[in-house]
């Protein structure tokens, strides 16, 4: 029973912050409960190995907005109706964590940094998550990591974010 709470905090915590705006009480509950794990713990390899290699990623920074939705929209193979939605958001992709993590083989616009989500849950930009990833992103930073923990981290990131966003059902803000 302690599981299953224990799992679904973070779900009601996202679903809070998306449907309530700016409340900060509620916002910093979340930004903890999305604290990067970096204790080292290797990650499980990905289905599709084109979004995590050992190869330097940093050329998908450097495209323009519209074609790195386009090329998130066409990993996730995203039907017509839905947005794809960068989990990192493309708004981060300057930050010095996210350019570590490219050079050591995160695809920022990759099907591992991405959902397909309805126009009720993701329509344009959605400030208040970017502020939560970029804080999280900020602790990643304050920790010595080569470019391929960079990636990991940011991987295993992207997974559990991804996994409390499916469970949601609140529109991102």
């Amino acid at each position: 029973m302690g599981t299953l709470l224990a799992e679904s905090v973070p779900i009601v915590a996202l679903a809070a912050v998306v449907a309530i705006g700016a409340h900060e009480g509620i916002e910093a509950f979340y930004d903890n409960m999305l604290t990067p794990d970096l204790s080292g713990t290797p990650a499980t390899p990905p289905e599709d190995p084109d979004d995590f290699e050992n190869i330097d990623h940093s050329s998908q920074l450097d495209v323009s907005g519209k074609r790195a939705r386009v090329r998130l929209r066409t990993a996730l193979k995203t039907p017509k109706g839905q947005q794809a939605h960068h989990t990192i958001p493309w708004e981060l992709r300057n930050h010095t964590v996210v350019r570590q993590a490219a050079r050591g083989g995160f695809n920022m616009n990759g099907k591992m940094n991405g959902i397909s989500l309805g126009p009720t849950r993701h329509m344009g930009s959605h400030p208040q998550y970017t502020r939560i990833v970029e804080r999280s992103l900020n602790r990643m930073g304050n920790k010595p990591m080569n470019d391929r923990q960079a990636a990991l981290a940011l991987r295993n990131y992207a997974i559990r974010a991804n996994r409390i966003i499916s469970r949601s059902s609140a529109k991102l803000r």
